[in-house]
């Protein structure tokens, strides 16, 4: 579930393909959820993520995220967008923030970005 993959202060990477290749980098506010979307067909537990810039000012949030192999992406293949961790805050005593992950291939579900 995403709120498993993405927590507050995590430092995050977007990338996106529509238009282009686009390369973000977020700090996650907070993940609420999970919002239910059942058109069409069955229900999907769908998440919300709050995003900061690097000052730390609220800029927007991505709707419909889903976790899918240890990622995040959309709910909709319209759009092709996957966020991953490029670094943790730490998660309770002993924790390590792990290393930075990098993106093998950029396919996949996507989901709608609002950033204004």
């Amino acid at each position: 579930m995403v709120p498993e993959l993405l927590r507050s202060g995590d430092r995050i990477e977007v990338r996106r393909t529509w238009g282009g290749l686009h390369v973000d980098h977020f700090t996650v506010s907070s993940v609420s959820g999970p919002y239910h979307y059942a058109d069409p067909g069955p229900s999907y537990p769908c998440f919300s993520v709050c995003l900061l810039d690097e000052r730390g000012k609220a800029i927007g949030h991505i709707n419909e995220c889903v976790a899918v192999g240890g990622v995040v992406r959309g709910l909709f293949e319209a759009n092709d967008l996957e966020i991953r961790v490029i670094e943790c805050v730490r998660r309770g005593e002993g924790a390590s923030a792990p290393e930075s992950q990098t993106f093998e291939k950029v396919m996949g579900r996507a989901i709608q970005l609002s950033l204004f």
